[in-house]
């Protein structure tokens, strides 16, 4: 299923917005960043984070997706005004992974949690400096 990551699609907008007029040939275009399964995503954490377990089970939601293209052809957005997405699912996961340490200190999760909690109760936390 086609994806694409926020940031790619600000850059999008953004990048069409500033493309010369004379290059645009229609108002709208689609635009594509990249696709991946959930075992591919869970695969991608993994590597990252080697205690990362998943488990997940498809529910009414999946019909929906099953619904839903397998590809978009963003081949004129390409060839008007040059899009490629700047990201990929280890480029996403790497940046998702960041912004989530920043936020929390740690990984969210059991252990994350865990983390954070006894940050917050140490007597040396930064919330007591």
């Amino acid at each position: 299923m086609p994806m694409m990551y926020a940031p790619d699609s600000t850059k999008a907008a953004v990048e069409l917005l500033a493309a010369p007029k004379e290059r645009l040939t229609q108002c709208t275009y689609n635009v594509t960043g990249f696709s991946f399964t959930p075992a591919q995503i869970a695969a991608c954490i993994k590597q990252r984070i080697p205690s990362f377990e998943v488990s997940y089970k498809p529910d009414f939601r999946q019909q929906i997706a099953n619904s839903w293209p397998a590809s978009l052809d963003d081949s004129i957005a390409r060839r008007d005004w040059g899009w490629q997405p700047s990201y990929t699912v280890e480029r996403m996961t790497d940046d998702m992974l960041t912004v989530l340490r920043a936020k929390y200190g740690v990984y969210p999760g059991a252990e994350g949690r865990k983390a954070k909690e006894a940050a917050a109760t140490s007597p040396v936390s930064p919330a007591s400096q």
